[in-house]
């Protein structure tokens, strides 16, 4: 005997991913799927290896692939000619030995394919028993069918010409700024193009992504997406209202070949000019950027608002944006001049990033480079095999964050939720982003106030952050000298009281600015108290009056119904003194990524150090008549979200 807890250990499956798939959305590969199995090792040539699909996620494996890549340590134990079953529910993978201790195989090569309608997340299954055996483990990483992205911002594609669109050549593609930089390799397909009217492409043109017309689409072989025509019309895009302060007065020390006229708004950056801009907003009137000239905006990675109210001219030099970020840099014309102008961006491979938002406009893009944004334009007209990378960021902008006022803040995320169990000594974080929107090139600094509606269930504790002082209430106080565009983190910790569950209470951060204490705003987190809900289910197989000597098959299925994942679970089951328990017969079916750990009793739960044994207590061999209590302790916490809120324990037992 010795105090040891054992801890049940499955094969694991393991995604290198999770996926997320679009209903309606080709034949996709798959994420390389590792398979290892334990240190006492269960997968064998008789049972094979079964990936299965739930039955209730809308896809199914693409069954017309017969031949997978297998890779690993265990890959000369698993034949590379696969098979299905299930009406393609389920792969099936030829084991030809049986794996020793820790063997491991990776997959890859094959799709899945018939997304047919939306599916929550899930999990696939490991079966190593044969063909409808239950799983043995499910995938670390989720699957899940979801509707297409809907970018709710202003810029919903990667060009939109609203009275026509036409692009000779290149390409459109996306990726997110926010994941990571731009890689061809690995671009996204939301390089969308949409008209009011037609889109006229060469067959040389790349999109990956839909092209949308109210009017016709042409040729467009090169579209990877859908190409709809007649398309139902987009509402037009408002002209902005320019700014009401002056023109931007003061850009700095300006070198040769800039030129700038305060009064009338103009800037010229011609030759080998160059101007760099530190600030978070600027005001044209019109902006020409003529042969090697220059436009740097270098402003510590902070966001800038450019407003031109008459002409865009960027020809042959470039704009450089040192963050790399389209989302920091963007371009919005404003006022409705009765012949607007017609905007161009030309030069050949130079890389720029910026939105440009021109509804009344049109645009030219003449030449090779690539631009990393978006556009929103009268008309486009792309020439010389210009590049187009939507930032898949640009389509939650809702507008510009600076209109010239000296002092202005906003808070993120405006409302959010969150569950919490009362906190019995255990306080919760909430954290809120404070962004500076004033204009004046200086500092503020701005007072933080917590308030709860109806306060009932939260308390305040405090407000921290970077910069952060507390005052003597834990409901107030002041964040000092924030640089204008500049963002800082803010935490408000606060304790929920010991309510019953679904009891809801608002924390209201408001941040007012000191400098101009009229500008204010304010974020909302709505909590609602939560708890786990734990049910037991108990199954014997066979049941009834049974003789001596029969094999009894017990089921233990524990689930969480409640609202919060439940932690530091137990369960203890008694065996009758009538039973006697089989040696090595305890077998989880647990969610990926819990574990139970599993000791025994001997004396009816006063200790746990039992380790069974055969022929214990007189019992016959690969029985113990010892062991007259079990204990699982599940290791991690026991989520209420299906299908992970549940777990079965299994053992067997002896009639004696």
């Amino acid at each position: 005997r010795d105090g040891r807890t054992i801890t049940i250990v499955q094969p694991t499956i393991a995604s290198a991913a999770n996926q997320v798939f679009v209903g309606g959305q080709a034949s996709t590969p798959i994420s390389p799927i590792t398979v290892t199995d334990a240190a006492t090792p269960s997968i064998t040539a008789a049972n094979d290896i079964r990936i299965r699909i739930p039955a209730t996620f809308n896809m199914t494996w693409n069954s017309g692939l017969t031949t997978a890549t297998i890779t690993g340590s265990g890959a000369g134990k698993v034949s590379p000619t696969v098979s299905y079953e299930d009406g393609g529910k389920t792969l099936v993978l030829d084991v030809t030995a049986n794996f020793v201790g820790a063997d491991q195989v990776v997959v890859s090569g094959l799709r899945f394919v018939s997304f047919t309608a939306l599916s929550p997340p899930d999990r696939l299954q490991l079966v190593i028993g044969g063909a409808g055996a239950n799983p043995a483990g499910r995938d670390d990483k989720t699957i899940v069918i979801a509707t297409p992205t809907v970018f709710t911002g202003v810029f919903k594609w990667a060009v939109f010409g609203d009275v026509g669109l036409s692009m000779g050549g290149g390409l459109s593609d996306s990726y997110d700024s926010r994941v990571a930089p731009y890689n061809p390799a690995t671009a996204g397909s939301n390089g969308d193009l949409a008209s009011n009217i037609d889109i006229s492409l060469s067959d040389a043109t790349i999109v990956k992504g839909d092209v949308s017309a109210v009017g016709n689409a042409y040729n467009t072989a090169g579209v990877q997406g859908n190409v709809i025509t007649s398309a139902q019309p987009i509402p037009q895009d408002p002209v902005l209202t320019c700014p009401t302060v002056a023109y931007s007065q003061d850009l700095g020390r300006l070198s040769h070949g800039v030129s700038y006229d305060p009064s009338t708004g103009a800037l010229v950056v011609d030759g080998n000019g160059n101007l760099t801009l530190t600030g978070v907003f600027y005001y044209f009137s019109s902006i020409t950027l003529t042969g090697g000239g220059t436009i740097t905006f270098d402003n510590g990675g902070r966001h800038a608002d450019i407003w031109v109210s008459t002409d865009l001219k960027l020809s042959g030099g470039s704009i450089v944006n040192t963050a790399a970020q389209p989302t920091g840099l963007e371009i919005w014309a404003c006022g409705n001049p009765a012949a607007p102008s017609q905007w161009t961006l030309s030069g050949s491979g130079s890389n720029v990033y910026l939105s440009l938002y021109a509804p009344n406009h049109d645009l030219t893009m003449n030449g090779g480079g690539d631009v990393y944004g978006a556009f929103i334009v009268k008309t486009f007209s792309a020439s010389g095999g210009g590049k187009v990378h939507f930032d898949e960021a640009l389509g939650f902008v809702s507008g510009p964050i600076y209109y010239g006022n000296p002092y202005g803040v906003l808070l993120s995320p405006h409302t959010a939720t969150a569950g919490q169990l009362p906190s019995n000594g255990t306080n919760y974080p909430a954290l809120f982003t404070l962004l500076n929107t004033g204009s004046s090139n200086t500092t503020d600094n701005f007072d933080l106030l917590v308030q709860r509606r109806p306060g009932t269930v939260l308390g305040a504790v405090s407000i921290t952050g970077s910069g952060v002082t507390q005052g003597a209430n834990p409901d107030s106080a002041r964040l000092a000298n924030l640089l204008d565009g500049a963002s800082a983190a803010v935490t408000v910790t606060y304790a929920v009281g010991n309510v019953p569950v679904g009891t809801t209470d608002t924390l209201v951060l408001t941040a007012r600015s000191v400098g101009g204490p009229t500008n204010s705003d304010s974020a909302k987190l709505t909590v609602t108290v939560v708890r786990p809900r734990l049910t037991i289910g108990r199954a014997v197989s066979p049941s009834g009056s049974l003789a001596p000597g029969t094999v009894l098959n017990y089921a233990l299925t524990i689930t969480n119904s409640g609202t919060s994942n439940a932690a530091g679970v137990a369960l203890v089951d008694t065996l009758p003194a009538a039973l006697q328990f089989k040696v090595g017969s305890v077998a989880p079916t647990l969610p990926a990524g819990v574990t139970a750990g599993l000791q025994y009793s001997s004396d009816g739960g006063v200790t746990w150090t039992y380790v069974p044994v055969s022929a214990g207590c007189g019992a016959p061999a690969g029985y113990d008549r010892c062991v007259n209590r079990i204990r699982w302790q599940l290791q991690n916490p026991l989520s209420y979200s299906a299908p992970d809120n549940a777990g079965t324990l299994q053992f067997v037992a002896q009639i004696r």
